[in-house]
């Protein structure tokens, strides 16, 4: 299981460990992180992991947060790309939101495993401009 976690003292700061477990009841953690920040989208923490298997590897799509001011975050999705699920290689680009969502409510995406109508798909959480503090779920082609 891949979880959100944080550094000691530090609410804010997400690093993305890692869990196993043979009866899905105790699970013991890595000893480190796999994920942690370390470029400029991701900054601040990374947060909300979401891996599939994709070709002979493995596919994250997590949030990264690039600023933090106060308890207001500026958010971005992230990808990743790991071979066994503990050393995982970033992805340069980053996909950012375009009209009507934007940071820094844009986060926790998925990437479906599969093509529908000969294109990616990805669900994510995003607030919808102009319209009170409410979430919602979109899915994009």
């Amino acid at each position: 299981m891949f979880y959100r976690s944080r550094k000691p003292r530090d609410r804010h700061t997400g690093l993305i460990g890692l869990a196993e477990s043979d009866d899905g009841v105790q699970w013991l953690k890595a000893d480190r992180p796999v994920l942690t920040p370390g470029m400029e989208e991701d900054r601040y923490g990374c947060e909300d992991p979401r891996v599939i298997q994709w070709r002979d590897s493995f596919l994250m799509t997590y949030t990264g947060v690039s600023e933090r001011r106060g308890e207001t975050f500026k958010t971005h999705i992230c990808l990743a790309f790991s071979r066994d699920g503990l050393y995982w290689r970033k992805q340069p680009i980053t996909l950012k939101p375009t009209f009507p969502y934007y940071t820094p409510f844009f986060k926790a995406a998925v990437i479906l495993p599969w093509r529908y109508r000969d294109k990616w798909v990805m669900y994510f959480h995003g607030q919808v401009e102009g319209l009170p503090e409410r979430h919602r779920v979109r899915c994009v082609l």
